[in-house]
């Protein structure tokens, strides 16, 4: 065997008994149910699990206690709490699931009698209506309607006309409704009267917080125990966010072995079929495709080479990374942390809401920012220091002299710009185009216009932190 197949091979075999892939390959290799029946990404077959997990007269043996993590979580995300509170101050804590509604039943409801699961929807009914809220939550004085997703997206004006049929129904039943959208990333467009949650914080952490006490409690049988596992594997799998243990092993490897999966992707662009006479390193390649397919969506050539660029001036700047893969860099200057910790909310303390980042896109352009995060007050009210942010916000475009270095938050004629992203507001941008066939030339260009930004922001910012550091000084803007 020559160097270069040898080289290849051993590269190969390193990223598979990487300790990281072993846990990754033993996870999608255990038993689930969910695979087997080919349901991991059934839509109809998540929202029939989660109607089944949110009743607690269902036989999963969690009681209400999932109930109640959900509740919880959806609450914080809308920034509406009387359901909840409506449930936990209920001496009877009477609670009615009810997948797959039609519409055509939502006056019914109260004509059921409440002591009792509730009825099956007959054939006529179903057939009769064409739309079917995925999961109604009924208690004394409130009601939690759940339209759920998981690759697809809404009907045309479907959520409008579900909302125009569940108001009237909550208002004349004098029941305090919350609409939840969920989904498996989180949305930027805004639905009218219903608030975007995501699987991975509504109902994967509150499943995962149950089953961990549960099990310690010993209240779950053999069977349930294990069905609940695996449901919550599948989730991990399908609607962890960033940092959910397989996408962050994902990137972790992608990272550490980059140049051989990069040699994998070069060799497999010369060669489609795996035969009896294949290579070594497509029998390896054939035999562990699962994981190899997925690492390689962290290695695509221009995104590897942005992101080393980045990695390189971070270090020689001194920054410090705090979410980062290949595609998406975020992070903040040294010493930050000690001198600004309201930048990082209590419940979140590794990813701060203040920050620096970075984002390529396949085709070549890429982002440069200064951003702040989670203003919307409906939706984060619950965060400590949002109004601060808020805050920072106003005060950074209540002075025209700001233009020249806060270039994002004024137009082209220096008026402060008013219309923004409830969730994310950046305040300083530049842009510029990765020329794949330039990569040095790239790289130095990445260089100059992420220096100017930190060199031209760095300073006029931290003096804003500063001042927004002071309690004094907080206390009146956030009044």
């Amino acid at each position: 065997m020559d160097e270069t197949k040898k080289n290849d091979i051993e590269g190969l075999l390193n990223v598979l008994h990487d300790p990281l892939a072993v846990s990754l390959r033993a996870r999608w290799n255990a038993f689930n149910p969910f695979r087997v029946l080919r349901a991991a990404k059934r839509e109809l077959r998540h929202t029939a699990t989660l109607a089944w997990l949110l009743d607690p007269r269902e036989n999963h043996g969690l009681g209400d206690l999932f109930l109640r993590g959900f509740l919880k979580s959806v609450c914080d995300t809308a920034g509406d709490h009387a359901v909840l509170l409506g449930y936990e101050t209920d001496d009877d804590a009477v609670v009615r699931v009810h997948p797959e509604l039609p519409m055509d039943d939502v006056d019914d409801l109260d004509s059921i009698v409440f002591d009792g699961k509730p009825e099956p929807v007959d054939e006529e009914s179903e057939k009769s209506s064409k739309r079917r809220v995925d999961v109604l939550v009924e208690g004394n004085g409130w009601a939690v309607a759940i339209e759920a997703k998981i690759h697809a997206t809404e009907g045309k004006d479907q959520l409008a006309a579900y909302r125009a049929k569940l108001s009237p129904w909550a208002r004349d039943t004098k029941r305090a409704l919350l609409l939840i959208y969920l989904t498996i990333d989180e949305q930027d467009e805004d639905r009218e009267g219903w608030a975007n949650a995501v699987w991975s914080d509504a109902v994967a952490q509150p499943l995962r917080t149950v089953l961990a006490a549960s099990g310690e409690t010993a209240q779950l049988g053999d069977h349930q125990h294990a069905f609940l596992t695996s449901y919550l594997d599948i989730l991990s799998d399908i609607a962890d966010d960033a940092d959910g243990p397989v996408n962050r092993h994902l990137a972790e490897l992608a990272n550490t072995h980059t140049a051989a999966l990069k040699r994998l992707q070069a060799l497999k662009s010369t060669r489609r079929n795996v035969d009896p006479e294949a290579p070594a390193w497509a029998v390896l390649y054939k035999r562990n495709e699962t994981l190899f397919n997925r690492l390689l969506t962290y290695v695509d050539p221009l995104v590897t080479t942005q992101a080393a660029a980045v990695s390189r001036v971070v270090t020689s700047r001194g920054f410090v990374q705090v979410r980062s893969d290949n595609s998406y860099q975020r992070f903040i200057p040294g010493g930050w942390k000690e001198r600004f910790p309201w930048i990082f909310e209590p419940a979140d303390s590794k990813l701060p809401r203040v920050l620096y980042e970075i984002a390529i896109d396949k085709n070549g352009p890429v982002s440069l920012r200064l951003s702040m995060f989670h203003l919307d007050s409906d939706k984060y009210a619950n965060e400590t220091y949002r109004a601060r942010r808020v805050a920072l916000l106003e005060a950074i475009k209540s002075d025209p002299a700001n233009a020249a270095v806060f270039n994002n938050a004024f137009d082209v004629n220096g008026r402060p710009v008013r219309k923004k992203s409830k969730k994310i507001a950046t305040v300083a941008r530049r842009g510029m185009t990765w020329n794949a066939a330039d990569e040095s030339g790239s790289c130095k260009l990445f260089e100059q216009e992420l220096n100017d930004l930190v060199s031209t922001t760095l300073g006029p910012f931290e003096a804003l932190l500063m001042r927004f550091t002071d309690p004094s000084q907080a206390a009146n803007h956030e009044a």
